[in-house]
């Protein structure tokens, strides 16, 4: 073989990879840039979510437990718990779906807990690969390239690739290599592509079960759409097969925590009566799951206004404006029955979520007027964010076309995304109220408040927090209730005081705080200086007078 004919096919080579391959260069820097922040800091959080996913993620790590008992049963009553869990017989147990807590703790059992602050920055990183080639068989390679890129950068996957133990990026991750994996079984015979289907679809729905109701049909659709190709039933068979067999240990868990298998921390009581065919009203639980935040088109639109086409612009004007040019090509017929595809499943995924969670009014900040990178929405709707970034991508590659040359084409997307990521770098780090930075330095005065309670306090103390249990927990046993009711007062908090070392964790200008020491000196209980903790934080210890 000649120089010359190993020099053409190794460009033909380089010609055919080039996008893949630097798109995994740059996802490996991402992995580095996702991990800079969780590594960096002390395992506390600003969620009460990712608080209790990290301590039962260790608890199943060290002995496959679930569950741990709440101390002070007999007098607690079921307070002495953070938020994110809930009390079911004596035992603290997860507040949530617990795939999340089940994949990353097996991990933390073989490769020890100090894996946690890589394995979703990796998931990340490792998603964006293959949604690139997810997209190559819908779109062009640059297309599908420019949409890895722009998936890499976009603040929602970025911030919660760092924010690591909240679940919603490593469900939509495994969910994205799941879906190739299906695509592939449609141009290839191999088994291979059904059992990888179905454990990474099963994976993403034990971490977020409550997407199911949009995933099914997400999925039939996609088979409806390839039905003209030759595919094997029986081995789809295999691959629902297979997420059943991922949802098995669930389904025990969920019994041996909440006394069903089709309970879950979230709702429980609702889940075991459905399970129930005695259970009235049947009808009105079933739309309950379907619809819990009820229906709202006023608030749908204003929330998807405020968060999807305002908060980020330099996103969503490139994909509404991608859109029209995709549905102009469809009238145009000038699209492949591929992007028909996607687009029919962008609209159904967009629909349905854009009701789904955009009917509530989530209470997240004292300004409710105030749009805020940690909102729900931003994670509810990651799946509408990433799906519609390969209609930016067509938009953006419309437009530089306008250049006549390649390489005015080229450096006209370079800087493009060059000025999309220094928006989202300056959006996800340094926003003033949930950028990763202000997190660093919050979870850092957390970690040094916990000390000082750890020093001040005995290990077996129960500490009064309100909505601070991130702070204390799990070095403490905490109660977040500022409840002044008598009852609560008197026939409970009294009682736990005689027995048990009671603090209050109190924050000064709070006006929760400040109602509940009032209540609690009504109530002929004391509260006793321990320290002030830090500027307008003071530990008070309880004695009944």
């Amino acid at each position: 073989m000649t120089n010359n004919s190993i020099f053409n096919r190794f460009r033909q080579f380089d010609l055919r990879h080039k996008y893949l391959a630097g798109l995994i260069i740059i996802a490996a820097l991402f992995f580095v840039i996702y991990s800079y922040y969780p590594a960096s800091q002390p395992a506390k959080f600003v969620s009460p979510d990712a608080t209790a996913n990290y301590h039962f993620i260790n608890l199943f790590a060290d002995d496959f437990k679930l569950s741990y008992q709440q101390p002070g049963l007999e007098l607690g009553e079921g307070i002495i718990a953070p938020r994110s869990t809930k009390v079911v017989n004596g035992q603290v147990a997860p507040n949530g779906f617990l795939g999340l807590i089940v994949i990353y703790g097996l991990l933390a059992k073989l490769f020890t807990s100090n894996i946690l602050p890589f394995i979703t920055p990796l998931l990340a990183a490792v998603a964006a690969v293959f949604f690139y080639l997810l997209l190559t068989k819908i779109f062009t390679p640059r297309i599908s390239f420019i949409s890895g890129l722009l998936l890499l950068t976009f603040p929602g996957y970025w911030y919660y690739a760092s924010r690591y133990l909240m679940p919603n990026l490593p469900f939509l991750t495994c969910l994205i290599i799941g879906l190739f994996f299906l695509l592939g079984t449609f141009s290839s015979r191999s088994g291979k592509n059904y059992i990888l289907a179905g454990l990474f679809i099963g994976f993403s729905l034990i971490i977020r079960t409550s997407e199911i109701i949009w995933i099914a049909p997400l999925i039939l659709l996609i088979i409806v759409c390839h039905r003209r190709q030759q595919y094997s039933w029986s081995k789809l068979l295999l691959l629902f097969a297979i997420i059943g067999f991922i949802f098995l240990p669930i389904l025990l868990f969920n019994y041996d925590l909440y006394q069903s298998p089709l309970a879950s921390g979230y709702s429980s009581s609702v889940d075991s009566s459905l399970s129930d065919s005695s259970s009235p009203n049947i009808g009105q639980k079933i739309m309950s799951l379907i619809l819990p935040f009820g229906f709202s088109l006023a608030n749908a639109w204003n929330n998807f206004y405020s968060y999807y086409l305002k908060y980020m612009l330099w996103f969503s004007l490139p994909a509404v404006l991608g859109l029209l040019l995709l549905i102009k090509n469809w009238i145009l017929q000038k699209i492949s029955r591929a992007q028909k595809g996607y687009l029919l499943s962008f609209i159904f995924v967009t629909l349905w979520l854009f009701v789904f969670y955009g009917s509530w009014q989530f209470r997240e900040f004292s300004d409710p007027d105030k749009l805020i990178l940690g909102s729900s929405f931003i994670r509810y709707w990651l799946p509408i964010f990433v799906a519609s970034l390969p209609l930016a991508s067509l938009f953006l590659v419309k437009v530089s076309q306008l250049f006549k040359s390649k390489l005015g084409q080229k450096y006209f997307t370079i800087i493009i995304i060059l000025f999309i990521f220094l928006f989202s770098a300056n959006l996800v780090i340094f926003d003033p109220l949930y950028g990763l930075a202000k997190i660093k330095d919050d979870v850092t005065q957390y970690q040094e408040i916990s000390r000082q309670v750890e020093a001040l306090t005995s290990d077996d103390s129960i500490i009064i927090t309100g909505g601070a249990d991130k702070v204390i927990f799990p070095q403490r046993q905490v109660i977040t209730s500022l409840s002044n009711q008598p009852l609560y007062l008197l026939k409970t908090l009294k009682p736990l005081i005689d027995q048990n070392e009671v603090y209050l964790y109190s924050v000064t200008w709070d006006r929760n705080y400040l109602d509940f020491r009032k209540a609690l000196s009504n109530s002929n209980i004391d509260q006793v200086l321990i320290a002030e903790l830090a500027e307008n934080i003071v530990l008070y210890k309880l004695i009944n007078q």
